[in-house]
């Protein structure tokens, strides 16, 4: 079934987006790496969540190199207490993709503060989840 819906949404999206450049900044092959994090954008996108969640020392090279090897060791420290540095990386993960399917799909433009304001969200409502668990 999954992968019946992967090859829809491949489909559809190849419709909305013909071209192998970057549907955002359209100036670079679409790999993998480029979706997530190099195009100009999400890395400004991914520089601001540094600098506001995670440690002004941490680079984004740092996080993909902890995404691969699921070792974040070295992004350990986060500027909200209440959250783990690596859940911080997995929400930004997901907020960039939906920002970006949201380009491609709505026709929303991509930016970094709508990015940034679905991270605080998430990490807002992750804090309030664990504080009712907490007095359950």
């Amino acid at each position: 079934m999954l992968q019946l819906l992967k090859k829809i949404e491949c489909r559809v999206y190849r419709a909305l987006h013909p071209s192998d450049l970057c549907s955002i900044c359209s100036s670079s092959s679409d790999s993998s790496e480029h979706f997530l994090f190099d195009c100009p954008t999400k890395a400004s996108a991914w520089q601001a969540v540094i600098f506001e969640f995670l440690w002004p020392t941490v680079s984004i090279p740092d996080i993909i190199q902890a995404i691969k090897t699921l070792d974040f060791y070295n992004i350990w420290y986060s500027q909200r207490h209440e959250v783990l540095a690596s859940v911080i990386v997995f929400i930004t993960l997901a907020n960039i993709w939906r920002s970006h399917l949201r380009t491609v799909f709505d026709r929303t433009p991509f930016t970094t503060a709508a990015v940034l304001t679905g991270i605080r969200l998430d990490i807002i409502t992750r804090i309030d989840e664990d504080q009712v668990h907490r007095m359950l």
